[in-house]
């Protein structure tokens, strides 16, 4: 099969766009910030998923299912009725959990589901 080929490029989310639209944050896959400017004005929004070329210093879309959410998980203890204690070895735990599938474990809970809000 003939195919063209092309030099790998990553692919980042999207963070922040500043407000004068010259400064772009992009997170890369391993959590680093790459931060990007221009004289022009960027065109992404929060959540746009893109290619990053730093040979040629370009950005351009990149179809959004090329970034799978990784599944966060951790330690959530049960404070009092009503309130949530999160911990987390990695430090990525949602901000809030809207719903949780919550099986008692003595004093720790374990979370089988969780959804953030």
């Amino acid at each position: 099969m003939d195919a063209d080929i092309y030099p790998p490029q990553a692919v980042a989310r999207v963070k922040h766009v500043s407000e004068d639209q010259t400064t772009a944050f992009l997170e890369l896959r391993n959590g680093s910030i790459a931060t990007c400017t221009t004289s022009e004005e960027f065109r992404f929004e929060r959540g746009d998923i893109v290619f990053i070329d730093v040979e040629h210093n370009d950005i351009t879309l990149a179809p959004d299912e090329l970034w799978d959410e990784e599944p966060w998980v951790g330690v959530v203890r049960l404070l009092s009725p009503g309130q949530v204690g999160r911990g987390s070895s990695s430090g990525r735990l949602p901000a809030a959990l809207s719903h949780c599938l919550i099986r008692q474990c003595q004093n720790q809970s374990r979370i089988r589901e969780a959804r953030d809000i």
